[in-house]
């Protein structure tokens, strides 16, 4: 925690930062982020394949802080049924959303239980590919009223021939 020095009382700020692996394109910087209350992002540099999840934390007031623990990025098949399960800790969820194009054959649902499903089979063949790379927002929504905290996550979903 740090004092604020502007001028006025000092004001004490708390931050959590999810930072997990990505797969992107060379050259992008993707960040995860607690957005309000004093909010810190971390940048993370692109990478080609997909670590598992780590989670970095500060203090939370005594209490866990929210995340979107699940991994930043997966890597499927054109053609290829997969399910991938978004996950997130630190408090109850009340909704969880997705920003972005998603390929065709590609459904994003909100399980209403903390956890969201990617899933489906992406569309092969020389005409209707969806062969390419998805960078998508991934929004879970934490508490209500003052206590509503956001976590975004940018994830990337790379589909492979």
């Amino acid at each position: 925690m740090a004092d604020d020095t502007r001028s006025g009382p000092p004001r004490r700020h708390v931050a959590a930062i999810a930072v997990v692996g990505v797969v992107v394109v060379v050259g992008l910087f993707l960040a995860g982020y607690l957005v309000g209350g004093g909010a810190t992002t971390s940048t993370v540099p692109a990478s080609t394949t997909v670590p598992a999840s780590t989670t970095t934390t500060a203090a939370c007031a005594g209490r866990a802080c929210p995340a979107i623990t699940s991994a930043a990025g997966d890597v499927v098949t054109a053609g290829v049924s997969f399910s991938f399960v978004v996950t997130t800790g630190g408090g109850p969820v009340t909704a969880i959303r997705r920003h972005g194009k998603l390929p065709r054959g590609v459904r994003f649902r909100d399980e209403h239980d903390g956890t969201a499903v990617l899933s489906g089979t992406p569309t092969s063949g020389p005409r209707r590919s969806a062969v390419g790379t998805y960078p998508l927002r991934i929004t879970a929504v934490f508490g209500t009223g003052a206590d509503r905290r956001l976590v975004r996550q940018l994830f990337v979903l790379s589909v492979v021939p």
